[in-house]
């Protein structure tokens, strides 16, 4: 038993050596770099940021209670609205209802944009329209007129 037991060893030893050596091939690849790959801004076009919708994109701000890059984002007329009633606004609307995607771009002249989407707001499928601007090459919420938005409706 022994000896049977030593031979099925042997046999095992020689068996898993593998006299074979892979040869493995290094291929150098390429890096991306700001020369040789060319990127748009992420916020210069109005329907997309970094492949989110640009209403996603500011309710994410919204339910994680950025209101001040909320602000930011936001195009208003210091004239008429001052920063705290923007923050104090932001922070009052409701703005958790689901957005399903955009539906249509509409554009008003070359930097004015109308964003059409469908929200799902209390069983009920409506489309709202999120007027947009491009400023500095990012695109802003245009909140000229606090009482005339789809926050407010």
């Amino acid at each position: 038993m022994k000896n049977l037991f030593k031979l099925l060893l042997i046999v095992l030893l020689f068996a898993s050596c593998n006299t074979k050596t892979e040869q493995k091939t290094i291929v150098k690849i390429d890096t991306v770099t700001p020369q040789n790959y060319n990127v748009a801004p992420p916020y210069k076009n109005p329907a997309l940021i970094y492949g989110s919708a640009f209403c996603n994109f500011f309710q994410a701000l919204y339910k994680v209670e950025r209101y001040d890059d909320m602000v930011k984002f936001t195009h208003y007329d210091p004239k008429y609205i001052s920063y705290s009633e923007l923050m104090n606004f932001y922070t009052n609307i409701q703005f958790g209802y689901e957005i399903t995607r955009l539906k249509a771009l509409t554009t008003k002249d070359s930097i004015h944009y109308i964003l059409s989407y469908e929200r799902i707001k209390m069983g009920t499928k409506e489309i709202i329209r999120m007027p947009v601007i491009i400023v500095n090459d990012s695109t802003k919420f245009d909140l000229t007129d606090l009482k005339n938005n789809f926050l407010t409706k």
